[in-house]
């Protein structure tokens, strides 16, 4: 005669299932959403961290977390100093072979023109904007910046994360290049969600600047 399972048993076997029926969904719901399985975990402090979801635009939304492309020479010096980690430069990043992709916030586009001074940062006739750029980083090193009036020409966009004041941005290493097929980031937490549409609106001028 056969035993009868246990509620234990039961349990696990549910949790299996769901699991395996998930693992078939989830392909099926990507390429539906348009997220194409660009599904990843965000583990630096220059944003909310945690898994994100992206969905392509038409042209770039000032103030959202972007896929864009860093340029070697920033890279190169970046890992060196520990500021990217290392599996930012899968080669399946979707940016040319010169240029490594990471996701910020973009503050500025092609015309745009950007004041940056060492505790604030202006686009055009927006409000100033609370915003530090350090001298040295956490480990007490030199930092480069991009203190000074910027007039971003075609292709070049101005990088800025609020979330923490030493992000390897824009303030750091000036313009960079502007997604051509641009994919805007949103973490799967809703509280995060919120947090980052409330940023993006003061890095977009629409509400009053927060200090860093």
């Amino acid at each position: 005669m056969t035993r009868p399972r246990s509620r234990r048993e039961r349990l696990w076997i549910t949790v299996v299932i769901t699991l395996v029926l998930l693992s078939l969904l989830i392909p099926t719901v990507l390429r539906t959403t348009g997220m194409h399985g660009m599904v990843f975990r965000v583990v630096s402090p220059s944003l909310p961290q945690g898994w994100y979801w992206t969905t392509s635009q038409d042209s770039v939304i000032v103030g959202y977390p972007t896929l864009v492309c860093y340029p070697q020479d920033v890279v190169s010096f970046g890992v060196s100093r520990g500021y990217l980690f290392p599996d930012s430069t899968r080669t399946q990043s979707r940016c040319p072979q010169t240029l490594v992709y990471v996701i910020k916030p973009i503050a500025a586009l092609p015309g745009d023109t950007v004041t940056v001074t060492r505790d604030s940062l202006r686009v055009n006739s927006r409000p100033w904007l609370l915003a530090h750029v350090h001298e040295l980083d956490s480990k007490d090193r030199p930092l480069p910046n991009a203190i000074g009036t910027h007039v971003l020409n075609d292709g070049e966009c101005f990088a800025l994360s609020l979330w923490h004041s030493r992000s390897y941005d824009s303030r750091y290493i000036g313009p960079i290049p502007c997604p051509v097929s641009p994919r805007i980031a949103f973490p799967f937490s809703p509280a995060d969600a919120a947090h980052v549409h409330r940023m993006a609106r003061r890095i977009a001028g629409i509400t009053d600047a927060v200090s860093l």
